[in-house]
């Protein structure tokens, strides 16, 4: 699947298409794309701004690191059908309830919280067992 994107790089700002994401970073296609070594800010909706650098071109492609990897749940938001492409502060602000990270649980909550739901089942077994006995 691939949305728009805007790109900005040093005093120019271009829109792309993303291509490809991932919590680490992305692959981009458009026109008017920088070089490689090229510090730049994506502009994802769903996600928001993220600082990144070009590390590899080819053609009309590019491929960006981000300098901080995405929070768990980001490229999952990033890509809901319903989330618009963002554009200036005020759209963030005015869409704020569109762009919400849904809850993803690690490994180890999910495990916890089966175990405390077999407990608490148990539980209600022993509690009726004592009391038709």
């Amino acid at each position: 699947m691939t949305r728009d994107v805007a790109l900005a790089y040093r005093d120019t700002r271009v829109p792309a298409r993303l291509a490809y994401l991932t919590r680490e970073g992305c692959r981009l296609t458009g026109g008017d794309l920088p070089d490689r070594g090229t510090p730049v800010t994506i502009d994802i909706g769903g996600v928001g701004r993220v600082n990144a650098e070009i590390i590899w071109r080819n053609g009309e492609a590019v491929g960006c690191a981000f300098m901080k990897s995405l929070p768990p749940g980001a490229v999952t938001a990033a890509m809901r059908q319903n989330v618009r492409a963002s554009g200036s502060d005020a759209d963030h602000r005015a869409n704020w309830l569109d762009k919400v990270v849904p809850v993803k649980w690690s490994p180890r909550a999910r495990i916890a919280i089966i175990g405390l739901l077999a407990i608490a089942c148990w539980s209600v077994l022993m509690i009726i067992a004592v009391a038709v006995s």
